[in-house]
């Protein structure tokens, strides 16, 4: 699939995080500093029950595949539907 949030795209919100985050922190950055291309990804889902869930659930994978982070433990925040939900917490990996 294609997708118009590139990974530099992912990488710059990483940037943006403070060194342990999770993803509904990403998913926010991005809808304020890539608004364009999030929606552009959503749309790709308007078929499925729910889109949000389901195109946050592929960022969640593409953020599993990033080799500047790595998982931590499951967090609760808020999601951008304003409910407290379980997400992924991820950390910056160190740089040599």
């Amino acid at each position: 699939m294609n997708h118009f949030l590139t990974d530099a795209m992912l990488e710059a919100s990483i940037q943006r995080m403070d060194e342990d985050f999770d993803s509904h922190a990403v998913i926010t950055d991005l809808m304020t500093h890539s608004s364009q291309d999030y929606v552009r990804d959503l749309y790709a889902h308007v078929d499925h029950s729910d889109p949000i869930l389901a195109h946050h659930a592929v960022l969640g994978t593409r953020l599993g595949s990033r080799q500047s982070i790595e998982r931590t433990q499951k967090v609760f925040s808020p999601n951008v539907r304003g409910q407290t939900t379980e997400n992924q917490g991820w950390r910056k990996r160190r740089q040599p």
